[in-house]
């Protein structure tokens, strides 16, 4: 996601680490990645991540690092699969539904914290929470965006990437509650009961690129 003249987006969500754009620096990403939810939160939502990157593989990935002062974290890494990995994966997740489909909602700190692009036409204890896959370079483009700044009292026009038209999910596990070790009364938007706290970790397939998206978020 990039913002159109205005990186204070940036300087207001001091929590996010980044896009990780080296493939590189992806596989260290990912262990601090893990080691931060390790010291940060109860459960292990990295357990389906690969161990090993291939260079030639890596597509893209985004890191926001879980600490106490957002009690929110995500990883998303996007590799270019062989078809069979792709087919074992739908294989063991045959129940894969579209991105599309209105049993998901993206969860993100805006809407958590502060209700905002909150739906109030949606049953949120009936859908289940993903993260915001645009925050991925798919290589295909991006469209023209926005995101309102409460500081600002305004909305920030940016870009947004876009997203493989076949792109389904799986989710492994999505559970609500707070599971953070260490808590105190953190900010939350009880507009979306159950999901003022919770988790959520799987897959994002596209099998006409045969992408695989290994991803997991915690708020």
């Amino acid at each position: 996601m990039k913002i159109i003249g205005l990186f204070i987006f940036f300087i207001s969500m001091s929590f996010l680490h980044g896009c990780v754009n080296s493939q590189s620096k992806v596989e260290t990403e990912l262990q601090e990645s893990k080691a931060a939810f390790m010291q940060e939160y109860k459960i292990d939502i990295h357990k389906h991540f690969p161990e090993k990157i291939k260079n030639a593989n890596f597509i893209h990935a985004s890191w926001i690092s879980p600490n106490s002062f957002s009690y929110f974290g995500s990883y998303l890494i996007t590799v270019r699969a062989d078809r069979e990995e792709v087919s074992e994966i739908l294989k063991k997740y045959p129940n894969c539904k579209s991105i599309k489909e209105n049993e998901f909602f993206v969860i993100d700190y805006g809407l958590f914290r502060d209700c905002e692009n909150y739906d109030s036409l949606r049953s949120y204890d009936e859908s289940i929470p993903i993260p915001d896959f645009q925050e991925i370079d798919f290589r295909l483009g991006e469209i023209p965006d926005s995101v309102f700044i409460p500081k600002m009292g305004k909305k920030v026009p940016i870009y947004k990437f876009v997203i493989p038209e076949d792109m389904t999910v799986a989710v492994i596990e999505s559970q609500s509650g707070s599971f953070w070790k260490t808590k105190h009364k953190e900010r939350r938007c009880t507009k979306i009961t159950p999901w003022q706290n919770g988790y959520s970790y799987g897959y994002a397939i596209s099998e006409k690129y045969n992408y695989i998206t290994y991803w997991a978020i915690a708020w």
